[in-house]
């Protein structure tokens, strides 16, 4: 199972000079899992439009779209999704149940008159086979792959917000994605066996609690649905058993405007507490910073 990391900033893209983002990326946030021959994409920020040019120069697989939320880092890069104007492919698009709109309605929204010269019905008439699925989160999702099996949580977010668990059926191997999630106190019992087991966590740690670092600094931020690096390393590592060790937890979704200066010293600074904490290195092997175009292989 592959994991590429196509877009890991929040909010918007990032609008600082390109040298100072050269490190870890100015995209939103997009990630993608293969398997076999199946595709798996978590959300449609700005890295899904070079995914998608990456998409028209290979075979088709088949591929599900599965989004965490609505909010704009994570949907405006689907108008710009090359693949859904080119007739042959086939896409499923799963989403939140929301109470007043459907999925589709929200999407075409984003591509209507007022705000696109396309519109998304323009799209399905002309162009891919798109299917929407709107779901209520907590359970499994029947999304119909054979190689990849997909679990989800609601998350704590303004809105509402999907935590998704993909896990290979070959391999039993389990990469968890967890954006935009504001921590509690705890992890809660839900969540905790959401994480169970999992080789690969990708954490939201859009701000920090080291002082020096003032416009990301979490207790300024409190109530906008984001956590930090420290809370994660600290809690998911109480919870790890050590017959399961955590392979990596990557810190993703960064502030745009943190520099890579920022978060090159935020990743160091985890490294570190990392090492002094584990236990002999057996609980959390590796922690690490998102950055675009990462790819990592279980």
């Amino acid at each position: 199972m592959k994991l590429k990391i196509w877009g890991c900033r929040g909010s918007v893209p990032s609008w600082l000079p390109p040298e100072q983002v050269k490190k870890f990326g100015n995209r939103t946030t997009c990630y993608e899992i293969i398997e076999g021959n199946e595709r798996i994409i978590i959300d449609a920020g700005t890295g899904i439009i070079p995914l998608g040019n990456e998409i028209m120069k290979q075979d088709k697989l088949e591929t599900i779209i599965c989004l965490s939320h609505l909010h704009w880092d994570h949907i405006q890069g689907l108008p710009f999704f090359v693949p859904l104007y080119v007739q042959g492919f086939q896409f499923r698009v799963y989403g939140r149940v929301k109470w007043d709109k459907t999925l589709e309605e929200i999407l075409q929204g984003q591509m209507s008159h007022w705000h696109f010269p396309i519109s998304l019905k323009e799209v399905s008439a002309r162009g891919a086979e798109i299917k929407y699925i709107d779901f209520y989160p907590g359970g499994d999702l029947h999304c119909d792959l054979n190689n990849l099996r997909v679990h989800t949580l609601e998350l704590n977010h303004p809105g509402g917000c999907i935590g998704y668990k993909i896990t290979s059926v070959k391999t039993r191997k389990t990469i968890v994605i967890l954006t935009d999630n504001e921590h509690r106190e705890t992890l809660g019992v839900e969540l905790e066996g959401f994480l169970d087991k999992a080789n690969i966590i990708l954490w939201d740690g859009q701000y920090t609690t080291i002082e020096e670092h003032k416009a990301i600094l979490y207790k300024y931020k409190h109530g906008w649905g984001h956590s930090t690096g420290e809370f994660a390393l600290r809690k998911i590592r109480e919870k790890i058993q050590e017959q399961h060790p955590l392979e990596k937890l990557i810190i993703t979704h960064h502030d745009p405007s943190s520099v890579d200066e920022i978060l090159l010293d935020l990743e160091e600074t985890l490294k570190e507490v990392r090492e002094l904490i584990s236990r002999d290195w057996k609980d959390v092997k590796e922690v690490i910073f998102a950055r675009d175009n990462m790819e990592v292989e279980i």
